[in-house]
């Protein structure tokens, strides 16, 4: 009789294609792990019913002891491959002081490498290192200065939460960033569960477990673990095998640092070199050919009873894509579309920017005027006003006085359109050049309350200008700055 349900269940199990509502599971979303993992395209036009053991997605000791042994020995060949200088050997020598030493490179490294590519990092973390050489010379420090040093690198929260992160640890924890991971999470900002796990493992040889997008990859491939990557369930059973591969380990360090090596350098989204990987023969995706789309009269032969097939985690699974088909693709989501008015605005040849708010998309760097473009506005009604009043508040907090007879925009023109695309956002700049007067030179003025201040021309890309403000910049540079009639010219 179990035989007989078992086999109705592998003839009822819809494909993807044939099913027009999608499932609970297919629906669940949540917090990206790692947003640097990439999105592969795999056929799911051919599905099959996944009948396996739940068993199939759990490390017993004897795995985990031989995947553990396999990935140290491959890691000790690879370790100095790449020229990563915050990658350092295992010395257990070190004193407690040089272990926060270590964790402090660490850190730093690992928030550099959020979204992006160790060959970008490299140059910043050394220049990093040169000014910073530790988390009191970071708590030191001020925003602009950091900004400085990150230029370039994108993603400028981090290098924000990175100082706020050193002054709490100098504050709260006299200049020595702890060694327990649920107190990094709990306390320091912008360390999150993987973060915790990769500094205190690796610096300090705690047993914690690390699950970036490489680790993710590659232990979805060794569990053959098909089910929405973010449900709560999927990583529960991925951040439990992490956990497991460093389990009285004893350099737990390394054996992450091979996760994740593994990940990025051999078990890749796309074309992954199976036959160069050194736990190939633990790899249940690497052995799928012999299950993927078990027939009827197959059933048997896989299991006796139908609670031995009863996994409630994965989706039916496409037919063809070998290790590629796991994880699970996710739903490509479709970036929202937004469009701004971007206003250069000069003042002979003073240049207006403004600071940005510690919130939003572009943290805590210089900008210029945005306002939103309406569908139904051309632009020149926001165009007088946002650069009217925003010149009115920057003299009236330098102590000077402007009325309207004084101030009037000389000439403006539309110098074009700017595209940047952030993760979750296409934004269009309708780039407005305009120059204005107040029947005297501007002058320097401090930066006021309102965060707003005048630079000449020639030093605005000297400036903390985030890579999409720089593209504006140019742009409106090009349409062409003050001519010798403008500067000191009144209304």
């Amino acid at each position: 009789m179990a035989l007989a349900d078992a086999k109705r269940k592998a003839r009822s199990v819809p494909s993807r294609a044939e099913s027009s509502k999608p499932s609970k599971r297919q629906k669940t979303r949540a917090q990206n792990v790692s947003d640097d993992d990439e999105h592969v395209d795999v056929d799911a036009s051919a599905v099959a019913p996944f009948l396996h053991a739940p068993s199939l997605h759990v490390l017993d000791a004897g795995k985990r002891d031989a995947l553990r042994a396999a990935l140290l020995e491959w890691y000790s060949t690879v370790h100095d491959a790449r020229g990563m200088p915050w990658r350092k050997s295992w010395d257990e020598t070190l004193s407690q002081p040089e272990r926060a030493q270590r964790a402090y490179e660490v850190w730093v490294s690992e928030i550099m490498l959020q979204q992006t590519q160790v060959v970008t990092v490299v140059p910043y973390y050394t220049r990093w290192m040169e000014r910073f050489p530790n988390v009191q010379a970071l708590a030191e420090a001020d925003i602009e200065e950091v900004n400085a040093l990150w230029k370039g690198l994108g993603y400028y929260s981090r290098a924000a939460r990175l100082l706020v992160g050193a002054q709490v640890i100098v504050k709260d924890f006299a200049g020595v960033i702890p060694s327990d991971p649920a107190v990094l999470e709990k306390k320091i900002p912008g360390i999150g569960r993987y973060s915790a796990g990769a500094i205190t493992s690796i610096a300090y040889g705690v047993c914690a477990p690390v699950l970036d997008g490489n680790v993710h990859r590659l232990l979805s491939r060794v569990l053959a673990l098909h089910a929405p990557q973010q449900a709560k369930t999927t990583l529960t059973l991925l951040w439990s095998a992490a956990a497991e591969l460093v389990t009285d380990a004893s350099v737990p360090g390394d054996v992450n640092q091979a996760l994740i090596e593994l990940g990025a350098t051999v078990c890749k989204p796309r074309n992954a070199a199976c036959g160069d990987c050194p736990i190939r023969s633990s790899c249940a995706a690497y052995g799928l050919p012999s299950f993927p789309s078990p027939s009827s009269d197959d059933i048997e032969d896989l299991a006796g009873t139908v609670e031995d097939l009863a996994c409630t985690v994965c989706e039916p699974l496409p037919v063809a894509g070998g290790v590629s088909r796991f994880p699970m693709a996710k739903v490509r989501k479709k970036a929202r579309e937004e469009t701004d008015f971007a206003f250069v605005v000069w003042c002979g040849d003073w240049v207006l920017l403004r600071r940005r708010p510690d919130k939003g998309l572009v943290l805590v760097l210089w900008l210029f005027a945005f306002a939103p473009a309406p569908s139904s506005c051309s632009g020149a009604g926001s165009l007088f006003l946002v650069c009217f009043f925003l010149l009115l508040r920057v003299r009236a907090g330098a102590g000077g006085r402007v009325s309207p007879s004084e101030a009037c925009i000389i000439r403006k023109s539309a110098a074009g359109d700017v595209l940047h695309i952030f993760s979750h956002i296409r934004k269009t700049w309708k780039v407005i050049v305009v120059h204005l007067s107040f029947g005297s030179d501007v002058g320097e003025t401090p930066e006021t309350k309102q965060g707003c201040k005048w630079v000449r021309q020639a030093d605005v890309p000297g400036c903390n200008l985030g890579t999409g403000t720089l593209k504006l910049w140019h742009l409106a540079e090009g349409v062409g700055g003050p001519t010798t009639s403008d500067v000191g010219r009144a209304c």
